[in-house]
């Protein structure tokens, strides 16, 4: 059948109206003053978005999700018609998903529309309007489900009823959510769902739905009967989701001018009229990656050629035996790199993902990372790592990337990749940031960088989660810091790394301290979800539980089939570790006599507090001594200032001025910890856990460039802890810094970290790594018994405080992963129980709520991100300034700003942008008792001329610069928010 005739009826019936912004049929946007009625039919809106699902999977769907959709097809459907049915079934249910939009019910939302439909018999009853509050039982979407349920329900002869179908279940969550709510009788509903004749209308869109899909009322029926797995069905689901977001873009597929009486025929299957203009107004969105591998024919000439083009480079033995792994590994693995820093992780779990994406189909890389700030680093290596493997990409040679998180906005070199098309980029520019993949479309893109909260929302309930799983359910996942997270985060990583498995995704983790328990459990998870077995496989706890190789390459995939083993490393570095207990004043004087080459200041050091308030007083303390010398960094700045500052100190610290012999101190919180590539010839740091410690250790001694011109006493590594003191009372105490070490870290990790370092006056590094690190974290094994505890048999005198920490520190894991699981998506393993079908509302919604909860991934509260200004009179009518303290010329900070009204000059509302700053939870939500003052006030006013963006609800937190104003937030360019 090549045609398709619908009744007048049908073609009345309306989908969409025009709104301000939306655009008519000459593809212009509609201007405010245009009060003209613009419409799109309901079967044009379905038509476009059957067109959109073909685009998706023609052009767009990677290779490994196409196979994992096709192979869930029943077996009664041939072979060689499997993925022609695959992208039928998706076609059908896009261009069936508003069905629903045909009822009395959504039609009086348009009081003209509605009366033409009248005039075709299309009756509403005449006190049902907009406003009736009754409405709201009927969404279009849940009407959709049931529209499905009935027509098929009606064209079965075996009588079979439909109302649990998987399929009805698609078209009633496509705005996000899944409801297993059915009228009591719809028969009693005529008022809102409409009798008879909307009956037949609705059919009518379906038969048409069939026709457009060129799929057949038996194969659907075959389909429906024998579900796919819940998997599948996410992807199904989302691929409505996207292609409505596709269809109802007025600027790609416009709205037509009603005219009275005037009814646009519908379109056959293969007209493209609006199609094919729609695609080229989208601009150039490339397909899947499909790397090529070329110039790889062994680890040396790819580490060559994607790191370090034009040199004779060699791959370092981790990456070495990562790039082995990757070729010898089942193409959907999970495969766990573990290696000291500065060994080039990155680079191999690069390496490793390429290889695995050309091997599995996967269609790009998802990278996540532990923070914003690691996460914009990464960024740029991934970009220069895009550009300079361009003979890999595939004959397309350009890809589409993104950064996310909720500062991105902010980073500059997203910015100048951001265009409309590819045909716009520089020809050896490989990377670029369509303008399309934005919003909530950011994950879509082939390479995504973001932190690790945008991969574990794929297990946080909540609307629209199967978008985030198609986002990245076609991509490697590489997951760097793997040892970062904590009980509760890691709850979250358990079920998507489950789901990651269900997929068939490769999954690449990255650790440079990963407990050995840890690791397990990762593997367990990954390969719950590949086989689908909530049991854990005996196979694959074979060999694993083994005294910790270090360095290691971990691979393990479905059916136990795995490897683990040691993994060459450089050669070995011994740290000597210095136990110093004395205030900053007289750790100056230690500095300045190690900080000596030829008698002359020189060198570096590297001091890391465990807290701001720390660091602060440390860098004033030394300032006194080495002035100018010593540098700040921590979160606490204005997100201008630390951009400023990030880059002067990476800079300063990083391989190419490895030369300079200049005397420089570095005083840091945490933030210097990961993914930073500085070097430092000594660390005095504060007591930390033990992998943090070795962590914090990674950033000395690190580039080979800098052996020749370090400090004489400092040609080997040194470590120094700070207040660690070793006596009985000294632990119970946790010492002067380890009392702030406990805020931030559990006793129990603080009080193994002192007692592994006891009487160590060196460590090996690697070799001492996974060893000490499996000790301090055993205590979290099931099994654990405080008895059995090494550390309690060398130091039975500390035994009753440890088993005091060692039962506080379950109880709190318990409760961490507790709370998580309260806000979790169902484990693939468990299935909802409607009639034993894997049905999207077991996936949407756990036991403790039906709802969409708000929720994060992370165990904290965190910190409240607002906008700093100068308030120079806090009377009745404030005026508001840009901050004295900042780097903005006089003429900017001359501009009175008014929150809450838009801000028209570009240089004043990016210099306000710069303004933000982070403060922790508990200060902001301080009240104004004791004479303290936090003032803030919400401006969603600012929303319009930041279009939703980074000013959008920020609370504005003003300084007063009155006289003896009182405040408990002040800030200062030099270190940053000082709060009391």
């Amino acid at each position: 059948m090549t045609t398709f005739t619908m009744s007048d009826a049908a073609l009345s019936v309306w989908a969409k109206t025009n709104k301000l912004g939306q655009y008519g049929l000459d593809g212009n946007r509609l201007p405010a003053t245009d009060t003209r009625l613009h419409w799109l039919p309901l079967h044009q809106h379905l038509k476009d978005a059957g067109d959109a699902a073909a685009k998706i999977w023609d052009d767009w769907l990677p290779k490994v999700t196409r196979e994992l959709i096709t192979s869930a097809l029943p077996d009664s459907i041939p072979e060689t018609d499997r993925e022609t049915t695959a992208r039928a079934i998706g076609i059908f249910l896009a261009a069936s998903h508003d069905v629903g939009k045909a009822t009395p019910c959504f039609a009086v939302m348009n009081d003209t529309l509605a009366t033409e439909m009248h005039r075709h018999d299309l009756v509403i009853e005449a006190d049902l309007n907009v406003r009736s509050p009754e409405r709201k039982t009927l969404m279009h979407a849940l009407a959709s489900h049931f529209a499905l349920s009935d027509w098929m329900t009606s064209g079965d002869p075996t009588g079979r009823d439909y109302d649990t179908s998987w399929l009805g279940y698609i078209l009633g969550g496509h705005h996000g959510r899944h409801g297993t709510e059915r009228l009591d009788s719809l028969a009693a509903t005529d008022r809102l769902y409409g009798p008879d004749e909307w009956e037949h209308v609705r059919d009518e869109h379906l038969e048409r739905a069939l026709y457009l899909a060129d799929l057949d009322f038996e194969t659907l029926i075959a389909v429906s009967v024998n579900p796919p797995s819940q998997q599948v069905q996410v992807l199904y689901s989302a691929l409505v989701v996207y292609a409505d977001w596709l269809a109802s873009a007025t600027d790609l597929f416009p709205l037509y001018l009603h005219q009275p009486g005037v009814l646009p025929p519908a379109q056959n299957r293969d007209d493209t009229t609006r199609s094919d203009p729609a695609w080229i107004r989208l601009g150039s969105v490339p397909p899947p990656w499909a790397p090529s591998l070329a110039c790889c024919e062994d680890a040396d000439t790819m580490f060559a050629s994607r790191f370090v083009p034009g040199r004779d480079a060699k791959a370092r033995p981790v990456q070495q035996a990562a790039y082995d792994a990757a070729n010898e590994c089942d193409p959907a693995s999970l495969l766990i790199i573990e290696a000291p820093m500065g060994e080039g992780k990155t680079e191999a779990g690069l390496m490793a993902a390429e290889i695995l994406a050309h091997r599995s189909g996967a269609g790009g890389i998802m990278m996540a990372m532990p923070t914003q700030v690691t996460t914009d680093r990464m960024f740029d290596r991934i970009i220069d790592w895009l550009n300079n493997s361009s003979e890999s990409l595939d004959d397309h040679g350009k890809h589409t990337v993104s950064l996310v998180h909720s500062k991105a906005s902010y980073n500059q070199r997203l910015e100048t990749l951001r265009l409309p098309d590819a045909t716009l980029a520089e020809d050896d520019q490989h990377a670029f940031a369509h303008v399309w993949l934005t919003g909530r479309k950011t994950g879509l893109a082939n390479f995504v960088v973001a932190t690790v909260d945008q991969l574990l929302m794929m297990a946080l309930a909540g609307r629209n989660i199967p978008m985030r799983h198609f986002g990245i359910a076609g991509k490697v996942v590489i997951i760097d810091e793997a040892h970062a997270y904590d009980a509760f985060m890691n709850r979250y990583m358990d079920v998507v790394l489950e789901y990651l498995g269900s997929y068939n995704i490769p999954v690449v983790m990255l650790s440079a301290t990963l407990p050995v328990h840890t690791r397990q459990d990762f593997i367990d998870a990954y390969v719950r979800g590949q086989s689908g077995n909530p049991e854990k496989n005996p196979l694959v706890q074979t060999d694993l539980k083994i005294t910790p190789a270090y360095p290691a390459i971990t691979w393990f995939s479905h059916e136990g089939k795995g490897m683990h083993k040691a993994a060459p490393v450089s050669p070995k570095v011994q740290v000597k570790i210095g136990r110093w207990n004395e205030n900053d004043h007289q750790m100056a004087r230690r500095l300045d006599a190690l900080l000596r080459k030829n008698g002359q200041p020189s060198g570096r050091a590297l001091i890391i507090r465990n807290t701001v308030k720390g660091a602060q007083e440390t860098y004033r303390n030394l300032r006194e001594h080495f002035g100018d010398a010593v540098q700040l960094m921590h979160a606490r700045f204005t997100d201008g200032d630390r951009l400023e500052r990030d880059a002067r100190i990476s800079t300063m610290f990083g391989e190419g001025n490895a030369a300079d012999t200049s005397l420089q101190i570095l005083v840091s919180t945490q933030v210097v910890e990961q993914s930073l590539d500085v070097d430092f010839d000594m660390l005095v740091t504060d007591v930390a856990p033990t992998d943090v410690l070795f962590q914090r250790m990674g950033r000395i001694h690190r580039h080979r460039a800098r052996d020749g011109h370090r400090p004489d006493r400092l040609t080997t590594p040194l470590a120094v802890l700070r207040h660690a003191n070793w006596r009985v009372d000294d632990v119970l105490k946790l010492g002067e810094a380890g009392a702030s070490s406990s805020f931030i870290y559990e006793h129990m990790l603080i009080y193994r970290a002192m007692l592994q370092f006891r009487n160590r006056a060196t460590v090996s590094l690697p070799g001492d790594i996974a060893k000490m690190v499996h000790v301090a974290y055993m205590w979290e094994i099931e099994s654990f018994r405080p008895e059995e505890d090494p550390l309690i048999k060398r130091n039975a005198k500390y035994a009753g405080i440890v088993k005091w920490a060692w039962l506080q520190a379950r109880t709190h894991r318990e409760e961490a992963r507790a709370r998580a699981a309260a806000f979790l998506i169902h484990s693939v393993t468990q299935r909802a129980d409607f009639g034993n079908l894997a049905l999207l509302e077991g996936f949407l919604y756990n036991e403790l709520g039906g709802q969409a909860l708000d929720a994060s991934v992370r165990d904290s509260l965190m910190p409240t991100e607002v906008i700093l200004l100068d308030c120079i009179d806090a009377d009745d009518e404030p005026e508001f300034f840009l901050p004295s303290a900042s780097s903005f010329g006089p003429d900017l900070k001359a501009i009175p700003i008014t929150p809450g009204q838009p801000i028209t000059d570009d240089a004043l509302r990016e210099a306000v942008n710069a303004c933000s700053l982070r403060i922790p939870a508990h200060v902001f939500n301080r009240s104004d008792s004791g004479g303290l003052k936090i003032r803030h006030q919400f401006h969603p006013g600012w929303t319009d001329s930041f279009n939703a963006g980074p000013l959008s609800g920020k609370p504005v937190v003003w300084l007063d610069t009155r006289e003896h104003a009182a405040q408990f937030v002040a800030y200062d360019r030099e270190i940053g928010a000082i709060v009391s």
